[in-house]
């Protein structure tokens, strides 16, 4: 014999704090219309490219601010880095690789040394 509603009832675990989530992932993800702006950054100087990456990590962080734990946030923010981190190192690679000799030369950390030398 089928069940009736009244005949029977289902408590669902955990709706609470998924829906908790998803409103906290969906507030979060509006700090994010718009682009990763200001970073700056010497494309030929080790130093600087890392510096760009930590400023652009802080910047995700602040954004993603006290949903730092959301289990929908935390791994879109470490893709958001991974991703921008690459896009700052392709940048650079790029930059060092377009750089007349001269700014080049003797810099031990030259792409192409022997396009330096």
């Amino acid at each position: 014999m089928p069940l009736k509603g009244s005949d029977w009832t289902m408590k669902i675990r955990g709706f609470d704090r998924l829906v908790k989530n998803a409103e906290q992932t969906s507030r979060t993800l509006k700090n994010f219309d718009g682009d990763i702006e200001g970073l700056e950054f010497n494309p030929a100087e080790p130093g600087s490219i890392d510096r760009a990456i930590a400023a652009m990590e802080a910047m995700i962080d602040e954004r993603v601010g006290a949903a730092n734990n959301n289990p929908f946030i935390a791994p879109l923010a470490k893709s958001m880095k991974e991703a921008y981190r690459q896009q700052i190192l392709d940048l650079a690679a790029k930059s060092v690789w377009r750089a007349p000799a001269r700014d080049c030369f003797p810099r031990p950390s030259c792409v192409d040394q022997q396009r330096c030398h």
